[in-house]
């Protein structure tokens, strides 16, 4: 089980197994809140330090800040069971939403979009997301580093929410 409680002052992640509770404080933490667990136990969450918040994902004892390069702040979306964490990042130009697997950042963006959200992470990890291009929105699955819009024929926009 993983969650947040309260010392009266701060707000703190914790994670719950085998009657053993566990709190969950990057370095630097003041506040952290605890959002997705998966099978393997791995949590992922939120931090704020002193100037910003980022999300975290803890496994095994070791925290590692959800921080692809030059970002002020990150916030978790979702864990799959082989640890891949799907968030969201601001920069200096702007929001965007980025997968993370095994150490490496892959920034999510559709091309021709002008913006867009990912909204889901399977156990494959696929992502299921919705953009926009100058015309009009769709919905997207990021596979194995392929883009597919999601728009049956004649569509002139689409949005997609559910991924199994």
């Amino acid at each position: 089980m993983l969650g947040t409680y309260s010392d009266g002052i701060h707000s703190r992640a914790f994670l719950h197994s085998a009657a053993t509770y566990t709190t969950l404080t990057p370095p630097g933490t003041v506040d952290s809140f605890g959002y997705y667990l998966n099978a393997s136990g791995e949590g992922v969450g939120k931090y704020w330090d002193t100037t910003s918040a980022y999300a975290f994902l803890y496994s095994a004892g070791t925290y590692t800040t959800m921080a692809p390069p030059v970002t002020v702040s990150s916030d978790p979306i979702a864990l799959n069971d082989s640890g891949q964490v799907l968030g969201t990042y601001s920069d200096a130009t702007g929001d965007r939403t980025f997968l993370y697997s095994t150490g490496t950042y892959t920034t999510i963006a559709p091309p021709g979009s002008v913006s867009s959200s990912a909204l889901r992470l399977n156990r494959s990890g696929q992502v299921l997301g919705n953009y926009y291009d100058a015309t009009s929105h769709y919905g997207f699955l990021y596979s194995a580093g392929t883009y597919t819009t999601l728009a049956p024929p004649g569509a002139v926009s689409s949005e997609v929410y559910v991924l199994n």
